[in-house]
């Protein structure tokens, strides 16, 4: 169905509205009805159409012949804000879209009578007002949002392949990653890293070397989400996700800071190590809400177009997380979702653009290439560009935190909704993340999702435990210190080996002068031993407790030195100036910074000044 022009009085009545469609839909339509009439102009056929729709008793009649498809489509532009109709919300609500008509040829349609109640203009499809005002007191209102979720996985996937490639269709195993239990230790494994300065990003980009990135899937639990190695399987094609994410999730939040191209551990970080490990992983997970370190959808690597100017064709990040924040409140815990389930619930109930400006993004090549071009009814946009983006921020962010369990296949051929585009023809996926079949918001991601006001972490391993010494000696038994434990015992301690460590009064003097606890290093050891702790240790916490603030931090103070010891006396014995200075030698006197002003206005009144060098 094609129609001439946009009219806005189209979009107010009927009228107005078969007046701006073509000639041969008007006819077609009358037809339809079988109208027959008395001329060939397309004033005489509205004439004749128009009280068909015009009078609400017929209206609604016609509205009941209707298949059950085209009913709905009619009942959620009659209920839409603006009596608009999307396809892609539609399709993604009911599985389908209404027949509109069957092409004749390249101009010619010919339409079924859902084009007299939904018509079209150059922004999309809509119901006149005048018509939707009648239509709603008798249509009923549109089903709610129901997302549906999946008992049991499958074992594989089917995958088709383009014709040139050798197989056609192969069934992939799926592959099913739990991640709350490896996001609480991966979390301590990359911390240890930092502390050992082993992980360096770009100053311009913030992303990490491709050696710290290496260094970081080494020592994840499980490794990343695809092996990076060179084999017949080409996973360096999809390069590091958690071993990347890591590294920006990392330098959004204030446990770490840069410092010559290396992350490091910042001072307000070493004060939260205390804390159980998902308090922190909750804390980075609202901390990278709130970045705009990066942008999710530049991590689609084949989307050009996205860098420098090509900022402003993008829409603002936050927002578009909170639309997939705000779906997760939608999903049950503990149940898998289908990945085209969740991207129907975002699409449904909290929509959001990615691209301002369309035709600045390509593939390839920017002219031929752009990602403005108009394709086919059957070509959705929503997924090259929406439906990337979530699932970079779900493959790439939720899941390496461990807050959704994730089911996925290798992305080579895992998606074919973006064939239709130019210059796509060899590439084997769109983004890295094309694989991510199902998710499941786990007891994890149900406590930093704010679904659960408490979380009890797993059973992972048993925890270190200590026999401590009179002689201020941790011997370490049973399990060694896990990553998070020994981060937070070298604050306060020296190692001697493996096994043993030696409190030692200057290290937690400098962690309590940076914002440790003491109680917080009583706790730790008390937990771990199941003695009481010696009276040494007991005296060891307290006298270092004092010591530490033995001493208080005045502020900045100047020192005046006056011409003779007498004067010296006179000013420090004045009842006026004796409580804002302090003797210091046989002549000066200290005045803090913050006093000096006060101090001189009194010199004055007593006779004297203040000469600077």
């Amino acid at each position: 169905m094609f129609w001439k022009r946009k009219n806005k009085a189209a979009r107010l009545g009927v009228d107005a509205a078969l007046e701006d469609a073509s000639y041969d839909t008007v006819k077609a339509l009358a037809k339809k009805l079988g109208l027959n009439p008395k001329s060939r102009r397309k004033t005489d056929a509205i004439a004749e159409i128009s009280p068909f729709l015009n009078g609400t008793e017929k209206a609604v009649k016609l509205f009941k012949s209707l298949d059950n498809l085209q009913q709905k489509a009619v009942a959620e532009a009659v209920f839409h804000k603006d009596n608009e109709f999307d396809d892609g919300r539609f399709a993604a609500k009911y599985g389908a879209n209404p027949s509109f008509g069957k092409r004749k040829d390249y101009y010619d349609v010919d339409p079924t009578l859902l084009c007299l109640f939904i018509f079209s203009d150059e922004y999309g499809k809509f119901i006149p007002n005048d018509l939707a005002a009648k239509l709603k007191p008798f249509v009923p209102r549109p089903q709610g949002f129901y997302l549906k979720t999946i008992e049991t996985l499958p074992e594989t996937i089917t995958v088709k392949f383009p014709e040139w490639k050798r197989k056609s269709v192969a069934e992939i195993p799926l592959t099913v990653r739990e991640t709350e239990g490896e996001a609480l230790q991966d979390f301590w494994a990359v911390l240890r890293l930092i502390e050992n300065k082993k992980i360096s990003v770009s100053d311009k980009t913030f992303y990490p070397s491709s050696a710290s990135t290496n260094e970081i899937v080494a020592v994840l639990r499980g490794g990343d989400f695809y092996e990076i190695r060179e084999d017949k399987n080409r996973y360096p094609q999809i390069g590091a996700i958690k071993g990347f994410a890591w590294a920006m999730i990392l330098q959004a939040s204030k446990l770490t800071n840069v410092s010559a191209k290396r992350l490091a551990l910042s001072n307000e970080g070493r004060k939260i190590l205390s804390r159980p490990a998902h308090d922190i992983i909750k804390n980075l997970w609202q901390s990278w809400c709130k970045n705009t370190l990066l942008d999710e959808f530049n991590r689609v690597d084949e989307i050009k177009g996205q860098k420098h100017k090509g900022k402003t064709n993008l829409t603002g990040i936050k927002p578009r997380r909170e639309s997939v924040v705000n779906s997760f409140q939608l999903c049950p815990v503990g149940e898998w979702i289908a990945i085209e389930e969740f991207f129907r619930c975002v699409r449904l109930n909290f929509d959001f653009t990615v691209a301002r400006d369309e035709w600045n993004l390509y593939i390839a090549e920017s002219g031929y290439g752009s990602l403005g071009y108009e394709y086919g009814a059957d070509f959705d946009k929503w997924y090259v560009f929406q439906a990337r983006y979530i699932l970079a921020v779900l493959f790439e962010y939720a899941a390496t935190l461990g807050l959704i369990d994730v089911a996925y296949i290798p992305p080579f051929d895992a998606r074919h909704d973006y064939g239709e585009l130019w210059g796509t023809d060899d590439l084997d996926f769109l983004s890295r993340y094309d694989g991510l079949k199902y998710i499941r918001i786990n007891h994890l991601g149900a406590f930093c999702f704010d679904l659960a006001e408490t979380y009890s972490p797993p059973q992972i391993a048993d925890r270190s435990s200590f026999t401590i010494l009179p002689n201020l000696r941790i011997k370490i038994v049973g399990e060694p210190l896990a990553g998070g434990e020994e981060i937070f015992l070298e604050n306060f301690a020296e190692k001697e080996d493996e096994a043993t460590w030696r409190l030692s009064r200057e290290l937690t003097i400098n962690a309590l002068e940076n914002g440790q606890n003491i109680e917080a290093l009583r706790e730790f050891l008390e937990i771990r031993e199941e003695q009481l702790l010696p009276e040494t240790v007991e005296g060891f916490l307290r006298e270092t407790n004092r010591r530490a603030a033995a001493l208080k931090d005045k502020g900045t103070a100047r020192i005046v030195e006056c011409e003779t010891p007498g004067i010296a006396d006179e000013i420090a014995e004045n009842p006026h100036t004796k409580k804002i200075c302090q003797r210091v030698g046989k002549k000066s006197l200290a005045i803090l910074a913050e006093d000096e002003k006060k101090f001189r206005e009194v010199i004055r009144k007593i006779g004297y000044g203040i000469k600077y060098d």
